[in-house]
């Protein structure tokens, strides 16, 4: 007897300072179909984003929130994909002459690394990493993400106590990026740069390698906002006078778009190609939710969550 194979639904939480926004998407032969999207306001003094302490300070508010950015979605959600705050962790670039060959010893090695840098135990840290490849000095590349380890677990139990396993945690910044990054050419020197509230990033790829990262808890609330994408973009091309970047893309939950554009072209070059992450959109997800294309944009890291699953 013939058996209809049930459609992969995935489903993506993206807590932020303010709210907890939801996406389920439907794995499509070429691409995704995004089937629902929705955002919950997180009240007052229910979280307190913070690196080194606790941010959750109202659980049943915050577990409240939970709920009812679930009821938005259809059935009962096992599985997600968590976004946490971009404020509650530290990531880096990190450089290897030579690589162990074993996955301990590599996170070892990364360990090491770490310890050196932070003035923490390793056992109180959570470490992720994800292997870029080699660069032009033969150098193992990797990208690596650093929290408190009772900082995340808070958000990780918090959602289990609610049964749902968060089965892949990033910050929201590398949920947005999952997002876009195979809308990215593979060749030539591409910066990538993304807008939250309180935080932005600067990734740039060279031939599809990650070369630099910046991350910066600063973002369009702040009034020197502009400035503060000027001094990154000016250390990018300080650290790196024979990569010039030909071409930008933008991914902003914020908006802003225009005042930016404006200001990296003044930086780099007035002929710059900046490429309109409405058109990515389009072209990486089909989507039946009424939201229309301009309050997508705010759903990325969600739906970017959902993906990594």
């Amino acid at each position: 007897m013939f058996k209809l194979r049930s459609p992969k639904i995935l489903t993506g939480l993206d807590i932020t300072r303010t709210s907890v926004k939801v996406a389920q998407i439907e794995k499509l032969k070429k691409g995704w179909r995004l089937l629902r999207c929705g955002s919950i306001p997180i009240p007052e003094n229910t979280i307190k984003l913070s690196y080194k302490s606790k941010n959750i300070i109202n659980i049943e508010l915050f577990h409240q929130t939970i709920r009812k950015s679930m009821e938005l979605l259809a059935g009962g959600v096992s599985i997600a994909g968590l976004s946490i705050p971009n404020e509650i962790v530290k990531s880096s670039i990190h450089k290897y002459k030579e690589l162990p060959k074993s996955k301990a010893e590599i996170e070892k090695m990364v360990e090491w690394g770490v310890e050196k840098l932070l003035p923490l135990p390793i056992e109180n840290m959570k470490i992720s990493y994800h292997i870029i490849g080699e660069n032009q000095a033969g150098e193992s590349v990797l990208f690596v993400t650093i929290g408190i380890q009772d900082v995340i677990n808070e958000y990780e139990l918090s959602l289990k106590e609610l049964k749902i396993d968060a089965k892949i945690i990033r910050p929201s910044c590398i949920s947005q990026l999952n997002f876009y990054i195979n809308e990215l050419p593979p060749t030539a020197c591409i910066a990538y740069i993304g807008l939250f509230d309180n935080f932005f990033t600067l990734f740039v790829f060279e031939d599809a390698q990650l070369i630099y990262y910046c991350g910066v808890k600063k973002g369009v609330s702040d009034i020197h906002f502009f400035q503060n994408i000027d001094m990154a973009m000016l250390h990018y091309l300080d650290k790196n006078p024979d990569k010039q970047i030909e071409k930008i893309f933008i991914g902003s939950q914020v908006g802003h778009h225009q005042e930016l554009e404006d200001v990296l072209k003044s930086i780099i070059n007035e002929n710059i190609h900046i490429e309109n992450e409405k058109q990515i959109i389009k072209e990486a997800i089909s989507h039946s939710e009424g939201k229309g294309l301009k309050n997508l944009l705010s759903y990325t890291s969600a739906i970017g969550a959902a993906q990594s699953l």
